[in-house]
């Protein structure tokens, strides 16, 4: 088991009751509490241990209650709010001296899997083939044609949000290094349009909720090695919520600032919200992260992100809302 995965590890001490074998860690020391990717993850990991064998994680929807101290383990209790066929659904709480620091609603699925879909298709068009050809297709058999249905797999029908244009246009070696956020291993590779205002001056024509950053993020630099589906989705919510909480005023163009600095203002996370669209997807392999603003009022704003595997293909949607103190930094918004 990777050091990673040891970190963030559970214990059972009944199916409806976990405890982390470890205290989760913050961002930074001067931190408020836990990293809330941190806990998002081990929720997750909670959530598919308490689950039916085969069923992995499609949405999660979740709320930072308070903040958790990286002194002691999270204690974690599961309701099981049901156990079907195709989906599953947990209610996870996670617990520091008796007090709930955050809840968290998952829903797994079953069939999660793209890939899967299409080669289960395959094998039935092939499959049709051969009986056509060998003549074991009775089109007069009304009783075989209805088990025949039943059998077919449907052709996949997808379509997604594409690659954002920075990661179109920049080759990644081209993007600098950022290792500010290595104490939680995770790593990031920037476009330099993220961090100038110069090299992006046509944003000003357009409004703050069509201005879109983009930047590349894996867990590891190349020496994480994760030995399940469980730990690759654990780290994908590992490295989901970082940065995303921080770029308000590089959105919002603010001049006054160093875009280099992981922060320019008071933001805390009140919620994570991520649906996995697909199973097809390596956290240890560099992804694409594209993000925006939706929303800014009652000094609340709510962020969207897409995450994308190696082939540019969309496999999580993040939602989030973060309460910011901007401290006057709006004055010179260029909205």
């Amino acid at each position: 088991m990777a050091h990673f995965e040891k970190k963030f590890d559970v214990s059972a001490k009944d199916p409806h009751h976990y405890v982390g074998n470890f205290p989760l860690t913050k961002s930074f020391p001067s931190s408020p509490g836990v990293y809330g990717g941190n806990i998002a993850g081990q929720a997750l990991l909670v959530a598919m241990k308490s689950a039916p064998e085969g069923f992995t994680p499609h949405s999660l929807h979740s709320y930072f209650v308070r903040s958790c101290t990286d002194k002691i383990p999270v204690e974690w209790t599961v309701d099981e709010i049901s156990n079907g066929r195709s989906f599953c659904n947990r209610n996870v709480r996670g617990i520091q001296n008796g007090r709930i620091c955050y809840s968290a609603n998952i829903s797994l699925a079953k069939k999660n899997s793209l890939k899967d879909a299409q080669l289960a298709h395959q094998k039935y068009l092939e499959e049709k083939k051969k009986k056509e050809e060998s003549g074991d297709d009775d089109d007069d058999d009304d009783d075989d044609d209805d088990d025949d249905d039943d059998d077919a797999a449907e052709k996949p029908f997808y379509f997604q949000t594409p690659l954002p244009k920075w990661l179109q246009t920049t080759k990644i070696e081209d993007m600098d290094d950022n290792d500010v956020a290595k104490d939680r291993f995770i790593y990031h590779k920037i476009p330099r349009q993220m961090v100038s205002l110069e090299m992006t001056k046509e944003e000003e024509s357009v409004p703050p909720v069509d201005r879109q950053l983009s930047y590349y993020v894996r867990l590891g630099n190349g020496d994480i090695k994760l030995s399940s589906l469980q730990a690759q989705f654990v780290g994908l919510v590992v490295i989901s919520d970082c940065i995303i909480s921080t770029r308000l005023a590089r959105i919002l163009r603010v001049s006054s600032v160093d875009m280099q600095d992981p922060a320019h203002y008071f933001g805390i996370s009140l919620d994570h919200v991520m649906y996995f669209h697909d199973t097809d997807f390596d956290c240890t392999e560099w992804m694409g992260y594209g993000m925006r603003v939706l929303r800014m009022q009652n000094d609340r704003f709510l962020m969207e992100a897409q995450m994308y595997n190696k082939k540019g293909e969309h496999v999580v949607t993040i939602l989030q809302e973060v309460l910011a103190k901007l401290h006057g930094l709006e004055a010179t918004a260029k909205l």
